[in-house]
C-alpha cells in the first residue's frame, strides 16, 4: 500500500469528495502504481459487497486490516 494514499482517499474518490485540482493526481498515482491499482479494485470490490448488504462501515474496516 502506498504511504501516500490511504483508504479515506479512496473512499472520497469513488464519492466524488476529492477536490478537481488534485483528482486527477490522485488518479494518476493509482494508475502508475500496480500494487496501489490493485488496493484501489479490491477496495471497490469490497465496498460495493458492503453497500449491497447495507453497512458501508464494514467496508471500510474490512479494507483497514
Amino acid at each position: 500500500m502506498n504511504p501516500n494514499i490511504d483508504y479515506l482517499e479512496f473512499e472520497a474518490l469513488l464519492n466524488n469528495q476529492v477536490p478537481e485540482e488534485t483528482r486527477g493526481q490522485l488518479i494518476q498515482q493509482i494508475a502508475e502504481d500496480e500494487s496501489l491499482a490493485e488496493d484501489f479494485e479490491f477496495y471497490k470490490d469490497v465496498r460495493t459487497v458492503v453497500e449491497y448488504e447495507g453497512d458501508t462501515q464494514l467496508a471500510a474496516l474490512n479494507c483497514s486490516n
